[in-house]
């Protein structure tokens, strides 16, 4: 989806893809955080959880800047602008594209795109909003394990995701997110979700930080309906009052004990468009 028309909001755990469809499924992950010499202190990785946390649906009216300086770190993946900046304003998505290497002194980020390696010591005056990604295409950004100059530096000035390769990338663009992370993540899909549907080639890169994050999400109003005598056979009723416009999932799901029930398991639940029937005699004792 990178040729101006991203198609996807969302990774589900239940449609499968490639040769093997009955089989493969997509997992999406992330560290939430690494304590490594080259990672986050235990402070700034609970920091990150509560910030997180907090952060999921407030949709923020952020600016995504993409400082640009021809250098090759930058003009990697400044022919993005042809096919991003377009879709950006059909959904009234602030940026700045600008002149520079670095980003300085700015108090509404929602987002960063920077080729050369950003530094380890402070956040350049700026502030960080809710849900911001912020990564820099250069060498070894992932190699949590060595003190220069890692991915984790973006996490510490307040940044709530980021990414970097763990071995020398050379400047190739399929390596490092696409643009469009910050199309999927404000249409409401997840870090993780936004992540690795922005990755050509993922052999080589790390996710750090929250992998449910979701700052422009439109969550439902969930009503639950059910009886309180669970015995034989029972209606369970679901319903949403509020639909996600982005074209996110919206059949309910029933799980027990956090375990999500499949048409295969021993759990017998059905789908009836308006709840499930539940089978309480299958049910683990």
């Amino acid at each position: 989806g990178w040729d101006g028309n991203p198609r996807t909001t969302e990774i589900r755990d239940d449609k499968p893809f490639g040769s093997h469809a009955t089989t493969n499924f997509y997992a999406p992950v992330s560290f939430v955080g690494f304590t490594g010499s080259g990672g986050n202190t235990p402070a700034e990785v609970f920091a990150l959880i509560d910030r997180s946390k907090a952060a999921d649906g407030l949709h923020p009216d952020g600016t995504i800047y993409w400082p640009l300086n021809g250098g090759v770190r930058s003009t990697a993946r400044e022919w993005e602008t042809d096919y991003v900046l377009p879709v950006w304003d059909s959904m009234g998505i602030k940026y700045k594209v600008l002149s520079g290497t670095y980003v300085t002194g700015r108090s509404d980020i929602g987002g960063e795109i920077v080729g050369n390696p950003v530094g380890d010591d402070g956040n350049y005056g700026n502030r960080y909003l809710p849900g911001a990604w912020a990564d820099h295409l250069t060498s070894y950004g992932g190699d949590l394990n060595n003190p220069t100059a890692t991915c984790a530096f973006w996490i510490r000035a307040g940044v709530y995701g980021t990414s970097g390769t763990v071995t020398e990338p050379f400047a190739y663009w399929q390596k490092f997110p696409h643009a469009h992370i910050h199309t999927h993540f404000r249409r409401g899909a997840s870090l993780a979700e936004a992540f690795w549907q922005s990755i050509a080639w993922s052999a080589e890169i790390v996710c750090l930080g929250d992998p449910l994050l979701q700052p422009w999400a439109q969550f439902p109003q969930v009503t639950i309906n059910c009886a309180t005598n669970l015995t034989g056979t029972v209606a369970i009723g679901a319903s949403a009052t509020t639909a996600s416009p982005d074209g996110l999932a919206t059949p309910f799901e029933l799980a027990i004990d956090g375990h999500i029930i499949r048409t295969n398991d021993t759990i017998a639940a059905t789908w009836t468009g308006g709840g499930f029937m539940l089978d309480t005699t299958t049910l683990r004792s």
